[in-house]
């Protein structure tokens, strides 16, 4: 699920499930996670999300302090944002 320009759970289980497997266009994103999970030192499945969220150019929002920390003192630092660090939503206009 994309909600209001951010990378879910659901969205990453998803394109991940849709993926598996895959040589097109998914191909970039598992050469990404595992760029990311060696120069991070996080799984690929953590670097998954994190190049998605790179690649698609929206935060990742994470409550794992572990892959926050890793990310936020490299070169992504702007692709993961601390889930208490979400801005609230304002009421909808629509």
């Amino acid at each position: 699920m994309r909600t209001a320009g951010w990378l879910t759970g659901r969205l990453g289980l998803a394109v991940m499930a849709a993926t598996a497997g895959c040589a097109g266009p998914a191909r970039p994103a598992g050469e990404r996670a595992f760029e990311v999970a060696t120069t991070a030192a996080c799984s690929v499945h953590d670097g998954l999300y994190v190049a998605l969220a790179a690649l698609l150019a929206i935060p990742l929002v994470t409550a794992d302090r572990r892959l926050h920390a890793a990310i936020a003192s490299g070169p992504l630092a702007e692709t993961a944002l601390w889930v208490a660090d979400v801005p609230e939503a304002g009421p909808s206009s629509t």
